[in-house]
């Protein structure tokens, strides 16, 4: 008897061991992060229509349906499409003539769309009822972010005149109150599915997130040190979802969360794909086994213009790269790649290349080649982290770049003066107040002075005598020259001109007239009479550059003065990524 009895009360022990180590099971699978893996990638769209990739412009899904911005040649639209893929056709919106897909509600009976500029948000807000239903202006509501609080009937928002406060808000825009204040501009902003938390992007690239009330507010992912964008959560809210940026590609990274139970706890960050595609703000299907994203394959090619034909034919056998820079004696040149961003120097035949910077450094702008033809100056430019702006000057031969200048300036835009000493560059203070301004670094004091009355000007180009700068209004919609002789500055006629280039021999000053990629006439003025011509015509030709890719107006000139431009052979599509959990 006695042996029996402590037979069953083993027996129950084991019993109920198995079911508290079960129970912990199923606890630890509830609340442990589950690790995403993308295990395939297919292209939905073959448009070769403009997305908004660059911006981060969403795709967002209805569970059914994808919907998502996309334009060509400035004629902007919100497409739909089946999550399968296959016929694409237009939301009618004759209301809004800018519009940028935001944020999808829970159920999928409303978008969130913003008639925008592409810079950002910072445009009316409105909600459209779905499939393809009316749509209304969200009262006087002007915002730099907004998302929709999900299983309520609210918005979250922050205004363009208060970037710094955070709102809450009916649809229709009563009962207003505000949420929450931030350290720096909203940008972008999104609300997990339980509401217990708001993840929110600032300028710069900086990711932060608190509680709706604001509470708990810290810095996401801060170690990462690169650009980091708004994503989305999946519908339980275990997986988020996001875009980091470095100096070639746009990736997605997620972060594994825990579960409900212990919602606290600490994130996995994983990342998900490795270029060559990259990538806009994901958005998962309702099951979460896809991911659907804008993706973009940058890719360039230069050309040539040919006054006799009156066309761009390819140059160095079409070369992906940019920011041409020939040395005094016309021998060399100097380039960066497309989109690597990398500097490289070569003969002007294409042979004997060197690379002369090398990742992690940042994407290489506008590198010049000193008068003596030994040294290369450039800037070291961090889209998003501006204050990490360097100007840096490498040997011609390669090596290790020296620092020039670097600090809260975000120095960009360096000339050598006629004589090697100095450098000429342009810059704002990262504090904000002051705009931008142009300075001169002695190279043998290493001190710097501002060029009279350049407040408000950029991107300066110094003369090949040293006469002279030109230089562009903080707005892009005037150039100015300055004489040294005079200490003074005078506006060029025309307006939208950018890219100052001179002439090698000082007489002619160069400058294409148009934005966004879409440019138009390149003119030369003759200094010092203004008097300016038409050289060439680049209208209708989609542009691109190192550092800020496609839609940017860059042009250069060879030692004989032909115009050189970058055309945009890239693509832009919405694709889905297969996701498994592990």
């Amino acid at each position: 008897m006695v042996r029996t009895g402590k037979a069953q009360r083993w027996r129950y022990v084991v019993a109920v061991a198995l079911i508290l180590g079960a129970a912990a099971g199923a606890l630890y699978w509830l609340v442990r992060p589950r690790v995403p893996v993308v295990t395939g990638i297919h292209q939905l769209t073959h448009t070769g229509q403009q997305k908004g990739t660059r911006y981060n412009s969403p795709v967002v899904t209805d569970g059914t349906r994808l919907y998502f911005r996309e334009s060509n040649h400035g004629k902007v639209r919100i497409a739909q499409m089946s999550t399968k893929g296959g016929d694409i056709s237009a939301l009618e919106m004759p209301a809004i003539p800018d519009p940028w897909v935001g944020d999808i509600s829970v159920d999928g009976s409303d978008l969130l769309v913003a008639e925008t500029k592409l810079e950002g948000v910072d445009g009316w807000v409105w909600i459209a009822s779905l499939p393809n239903g009316p749509q209304r202006r969200v009262d006087e509501l002007l915002v730099n972010a907004a998302a929709f609080v999900p299983g309520s009937n609210q918005l979250l928002y922050a205004e363009a005149a208060q970037p710094k406060q955070v709102f809450r808000a009916d649809l229709d825009g009563n009962h207003a109150r505000r949420a929450f204040s931030v350290p720096e501009d909203v940008h972008d902003m999104i609300v997990s599915p339980d509401r217990k938390l708001v993840r929110f992007e600032v300028a710069g690239g900086r990711m932060w997130e608190c509680g709706l009330d604001g509470s708990g507010m810290r810095r996401f992912f801060a170690e990462h040190g690169r650009p980091l964008h708004v994503g989305k959560w999946n519908a339980d809210g275990r997986t988020y979802a996001f875009v980091s940026e470095d100096a070639e590609t746009r990736n997605l990274w997620a972060a594994a969360e825990p579960g409900r139970l212990h919602r606290t706890g600490a994130s996995k960050l994983v990342q998900l794909t490795n270029g060559p595609i990259s990538f806009s703000v994901p958005t998962f299907s309702r099951d979460g086994k896809q991911m659907f994203a804008n993706g973009e394959i940058r890719r360039g090619e230069l050309a040539i213009y040919e006054p006799a034909s009156h066309e761009f034919i390819p140059y160095l056998d079409g070369m992906s790269a940019g920011f041409f820079d020939y040395s005094s004696d016309g021998q060399w040149v100097a380039y960066v790649t497309y989109p690597q961003n990398v500097l490289w120097r070569s003969r002007v035949d294409g042979t004997e290349r060197m690379q002369l910077t090398f990742p992690p450094m940042g994407p290489i702008l506008l590198p010049k080649w000193s008068p003596d033809g030994k040294l290369i100056v450039f800037t070291e430019f961090y889209s998003g982290h501006q204050e990490q702006n360097k100007i840096e000057v490498v040997s011609a031969n390669g090596g290790s770049p020296m620092l020039l200048v670097s600090g809260d300036f975000m120095p960009a835009d360096p000339n050598w003066s006629p004589d090697g000493k100095s450098i000429v560059y342009g810059g704002a203070s990262i504090a904000g107040g002051g705009g931008t301004e142009i300075r001169v670094l002695s190279l043998e004091t290493k001190r710097s002075t501002t060029v009279p009355d350049s407040q408000h000007k950029f991107g300066p180009k110094l003369s090949p005598d040293g006469r002279y700068i030109a230089a562009s209004s903080e707005d892009t919609a005037q150039l100015f020259l300055y004489s040294f002789d005079s200490k003074t500055w005078k506006q060029l006629p025309g307006t939208g001109l950018g890219w100052p280039m001179w002439s090698r021999d000082g007489r002619y000053l160069y400058a294409i007239q148009g934005h966004d990629g879409q440019g138009g006439q390149i003119y030369r003025y003759r200094v010092p009479d203004e008097r300016k011509e038409v050289v060439a015509d680049v209208t209708g030709i989609e542009l691109a550059c190192p550092a800020f890719g496609p839609r940017c107006t860059w042009f250069g000139l060879t030692p004989d003065e032909r115009v050189l431009v970058l055309r945009d052979r890239g693509t832009e599509e919405v694709y889905a990524l297969d996701v498994e959990y592990r």
